[in-house]
């Protein structure tokens, strides 16, 4: 990732060869905000990942696999989600934590997506 960043956050610009410049706190600052800013961009969509059942107006039924690996089986499990929050990475794997304490089995997981 690459952004650009004022001389004065930089200890020993000038005095020093390059390879031994460091960010002052407010470069770590600025570098923190590009990196979050640079991550945000993604387009992450739930309804790529997911199979979408229905929708209405607000909110959509997504379907997801759910493994269950010690018994080599798989269970189709459904969620709804706001059309608000179909692309906030975070809140859907809050949605899937919820998905998988349906299951009472040990190391579950969501087919197709990493919590």
């Amino acid at each position: 990732m690459r952004f650009w960043i004022q001389k004065r956050w930089l200890n020993g610009y000038g005095e020093t060869p390059p390879d031994l410049w460091r960010l002052t706190a407010a470069g770590v600052k600025a570098f923190a905000i590009a990196a979050r800013e640079h991550w945000r961009g993604f387009g992450f969509d739930a309804r790529e990942v997911f199979q979408t059942v229905r929708e209405t107006d607000k909110a959509v039924l997504m379907r997801c696999t759910v493994e269950l690996p010690q018994s080599g089986q798989e269970r189709e499990a459904e969620f709804w989600l706001p059309k608000s929050k179909t692309a906030d990475r975070g809140f859907v794997k809050m949605k899937l934590r919820e998905v998988l304490e349906r299951f009472p089995f040990v190391g579950i997981r969501v087919k197709g997506f990493a919590i």
